[in-house]
């Protein structure tokens, strides 16, 4: 296993207003994929690192390190609303097949054929 790290973002994150994008209700999910008799799933691997982040903010994101500052350009692990922010993007993109034939879950989409 490669190694990680874990960034502190607990003070950034009691400063944060929370996003308050909501997550799929899994009964809905569920429902949807009863259409279909075959299923796949995806996981999107490390998808937050697939998750830009606003030019603006990049700044609140810097570690110090042995070189100096390191500020993320994708979304870290640790920031409070990371998920919301995740899922609002993702579901954007799949808004025309979602619940026909897919549904996202965070960093998991379904998928059965028609």
């Amino acid at each position: 296993m490669l190694p990680q790290w874990v960034n502190d973002y607990r003070q950034l994150n009691e400063n944060k207003i929370t996003n308050s994008h909501p997550l799929p209700c899994i009964d809905d999910i569920l429902n949807d994929c009863a259409k279909g008799k075959i299923w796949g799933t995806i996981d999107m691997t490390n998808s937050f690192f697939q998750t830009h982040m606003n030019p603006d903010h990049v700044h609140l994101t810097a570690v110090n390190m042995p070189l100096g500052l390191y500020e993320w350009l994708v979304m870290p692990m640790g920031l409070k609303n990371a998920p919301a922010i995740h899922q609002r993007c993702v579901t954007a993109v799949l808004r025309e097949l979602i619940g026909k034939f897919c549904h996202v879950y965070l960093d998991d989409i379904v998928i059965w054929p028609n």
